[in-house]
């Protein structure tokens, strides 16, 4: 049922899975510690240890195990290489030298120190990201906040700088590794285009059966073909695979290897004649074996994003559940790791950007110019939120932290400023998409929170409901009446609405709130709160984690031990939604309303997000003036 102005935009009164009760992703008043279930357990044995490390190394250094097939090359040879013009050995063999000095260095500060060793520290309960060192970051001061507060907006920034860092890199790891095709004959470098579009098509095709299955897979190809672009992306996807997985593939697999690889391709520099090898990568191997090495290196190239993907998957959800970002489809892949997800919105729109990348720019060294920028400005990011963490929530002197903080942020910064004259040659483009996903953020958060404010003028006190109904009785009808609610506290005008026109209550009535914690996972009875409200009235309010997906059915289920008796057959879902109109006074700028309404009307519809039976559901409809 519903009045006259049945909306097709979003609700504010279904289940804050992204606010609290007025609408604003706040921190929950507690961590609840003794119900939080770590993303992925540790692996029991040796087998399952040797098979997670091989998932996380065709996985998680997917992009950094395939950087050998352009990294020394654009060092080496384009606009800004080393290559000396006058054709001076000597020079040329320092600058060689240089430049393999300077990637061990790299590997070794960043990836090994930063990341691997400090970083990953800084898990929120199994998960990574710089979503969830945000969360880590967040105060739980119990009040409401009215702004987000600057670690927040960084951390917005760097996820939206790390969604343009993930269309980069299926580009030009795959165009990468296509080229080879040209060192056998020239013949073939019409196709290195249509062939690396149809490989990338592919990958994205076989993205929704998981991430632990692609790794599988992949991981023996990254065995076989070993820069620290993947950095940022193996600390997303922590919670895909955990920490002990991970370093060991790291320090017996891909470190040795892309050491060797790099290596090699520098001692195949110094035994040739200055600027005579254009691929030292493939120029490593010669005649009928280069065939073979084309097809292996694509193989390898070919899940070079997979870090970039899977971390998007993860950082979305986070997004979803933190109230920054629209509700979308999540995919649970695996039974066993619950922190493996597949997002199909998320999925192919980086595969359209991805293809239209390589009919632009066609080559790799045109696309080097549009790479780096994004994923070292979130690596400076983190490395402030990480200060943070140590100063806020570890209780690390100023000065410690300090020592921590300022080796890190100087590689970062040096990292980002020489990547910051590419901004005019293609720099700008993943900066974009990062101030695009931002701006998406920030509407979202803001827009709900204004309507969820404007909701909350329409409530009515519990007591004083309860009071009404007692002095004037309504029919009660058989069955459970659940109602979703944004806040806690209060009747919310979808139930007003419902006694307004239908004149009768559910002898059972279920007030739920889904409220989201700053924890990845909350698991258990403890994480259901009810409370009596007499007259047949329940208050329930369900703690989900970032990661975690709601499950309303289950939630009811698990509140038969306060009280409550719930039968699915005789359950009813009544859902509050609105027709957003643009022309009220909130104080949001006309463009952020016009977008945010647009957001609502093509986010995820509640009903499959709550995994609410839809035959079961009534919505009732009002227009708002926002």
């Amino acid at each position: 049922m519903s009045d006259d102005n049945v909306a097709n935009a979003d609700d504010a009164d279904e289940p804050a899975h992204e606010a609290d009760d007025d609408g604003a992703p706040a921190a929950p008043p507690s961590d609840r510690p003794s119900t939080v279930h770590h993303a992925v357990h540790e692996p029991h044995n040796r087998k399952e240890l040797a098979l997670l490390s091989l998932g996380a190394l065709g996985v998680v250094y997917g992009d950094i195990g395939t950087s050998p097939l352009y990294a020394v090359k654009e060092c080496l040879t384009g606009e800004h290489g080393m290559l000396p013009k006058n054709g001076d050995a000597v020079e040329y063999a320092y600058n060689v030298y240089g430049v393999m000095s300077l990637i061990l260095w790299a590997l070794l500060l960043v990836v090994v120190v930063k990341y691997l060793t400090f970083i990953m520290r800084a898990d929120n309960k199994g998960e990574g990201g710089i979503l969830a060192l945000a969360a880590l970051v967040a105060k739980n001061d119990g009040k409401r906040p009215v702004r987000l507060g600057v670690p927040i907006l960084l951390a917005l920034f760097g996820a939206g700088l790390l969604y343009g860092d993930g269309v980069i890199t299926p580009a030009i790891s795959v165009l990468g590794a296509v080229e080879g095709l040209g060192e056998q004959s020239p013949a073939f470098n019409e196709l290195i285009v249509p062939i690396t579009v149809a490989i990338l098509i592919g990958l994205f095709m076989v993205q929704r059966y998981g991430t632990g299955r692609i790794g599988g897979v992949f991981g023996w190809v990254m065995i076989a073909v070993l820069a620290v672009t993947g950095g940022e992306a193996l600390y997303a996807d922590m919670g895909h695979f955990g920490k002990k997985p991970i370093r060991w593939a790291w320090y017996c697999v891909a470190f040795p290897g892309l050491l060797f690889n790099y290596f090699g391709q520098g001692a195949h520099l110094l035994s040739e004649p200055v600027g005579s090898v254009s691929n030292p990568f493939f120029s490593l191997v010669e005649g009928p074996m280069l065939i073979p090495m084309v097809i292996l290196a694509t193989m390898a190239a070919i899940i070079a994003s997979q870090a970039l993907i899977s971390g998007a998957f993860s950082l979305t959800h986070q997004a979803v559940q933190l109230g920054y970002c629209p509700r979308v489809t999540v995919v649970h892949t695996s039974h066993k790791t619950e922190g493996q997800i597949y997002i199909p919105e998320v999925n192919y729109v980086i595969m359209v950007a991805c293809v239209a990348l390589v009919l632009a720019y066609r080559s790799s060294t045109s696309l080097a110019a549009a790479y780096g920028i994004a994923v070292t400005g979130t690596m400076a990011i983190t490395s402030y939120l990480y200060f943070l963490v140590c100063r806020q929530k570890w209780g690390y002197s100023l000065p410690g932290a300090l020592a921590l903080f300022i080796p890190f942020i100087f590689i970062d910064l040096g990292f980002f400023s020489a990547n910051a004259i590419k901004v005019v040659e293609g720099g700008w483009i993943p900066l974009s998409i990062g101030a695009g996903i931002f701006i998406v953020f920030t509407t979202w958060w803001r827009g709900r929170s204004e309507l969820s404010k404007i909701m909350d003028t329409g409530t009515m006190p519990d007591d004083l409901f309860l009071m009404d109904i007692a002095a004037n009785p309504l029919p009660r009808v058989p069955g459970t009446a659940v109602f979703m609610a944004s806040s806690r506290e209060g009747i919310p005008n979808v139930v007003l609405h419902h006694v307004k026109h239908n004149k009768v209550l559910h002898q059972q009535v279920v007030l739920l709130s889904v409220q989201t914690e700053n924890v990845p996972w909350v698991q258990g009875s403890k994480s259901i709160e009810v409370r009596n409200l007499n007259d047949g009235f329940f208050r329930v309010t369900a703690h989900v984690g970032f990661m975690q997906t709601p499950d309303v059915p289950k939630f009811l289920a698990r509140c038969a031990a306060y009280g409550v008796t719930w039968r699915e057959a005789d359950t009813t879902y009544y859902m509050g939604r609105q027709t957003l109109l643009v022309t009220g006074s909130a104080p949001l700028a006309r463009w952020r309303k016009i977008l945010f309404s647009f957001l609502t009307r093509n986010s995820r519809a509640p009903t499959a997000f709550f995994q609410l039976p839809p035959n079961r559901v009534v919505e009732l409809g009002l227009q708002i003036e926002l």
